[in-house]
């Protein structure tokens, strides 16, 4: 299943700054507002490439932090996102968890015909909910990948 969806978003300058990710976050509500944009969805990519080299606890890089624009209130500056074939999966616990959920992900993709495309995307509407093993929210996880031909 191929989709496109429309989103604005900024590039990280540091790929694991939670400072700066705080910073974009309030850029992109302040988007939204000013755009009558309501029920704002976040949408995050996610650098893959390194994976098995981020420790547990350590935060993922984050290349582009963005939210979904219906398609009616278009403004400059939005883009379309392109998936192709891809692996999806909810994540519902903290995000000290999220690397866990990630590792298992590759595991599983790397037993399939198919490779992994060196990044994710991650859907969430809050970005922050209580969990019992802290602070973490409910992601959508969308792993684009290719088939592997034999």
């Amino acid at each position: 299943m191929r989709e496109e969806i429309l989103w604005y978003y900024i590039s990280m300058k540091n790929p694991k700054d939670e400072k700066e990710m705080i910073e974009i976050y309030e850029k992109l509500d302040e988007v939204a507002r000013k755009n009558k944009i309501e029920d704002t969805k976040y949408i995050n990519i996610v650098d893959l490439r390194k994976l098995e080299l981020v420790v547990d606890e350590e935060m993922i890089p984050v290349l582009k932090l963005g939210i979904l624009i219906p398609k009616e209130k278009r403004f400059n500056g939005c883009e379309y996102l392109k998936i192709g074939e891809c692996f999806r999966v909810n994540h519902q616990d903290s995000y000290i968890s999220l690397n866990t959920t990630y590792k298992n992900i590759d595991r599983y993709i790397k037993k399939t015909k198919y490779r992994k495309l060196g990044y994710s995307i991650e859907f969430m509407k809050e970005l922050a909910i209580p969990t019992e093993n802290g602070i973490g929210g409910i992601i959508e996880i969308v792993i684009p990948v290719t088939k592997i031909n034999n």
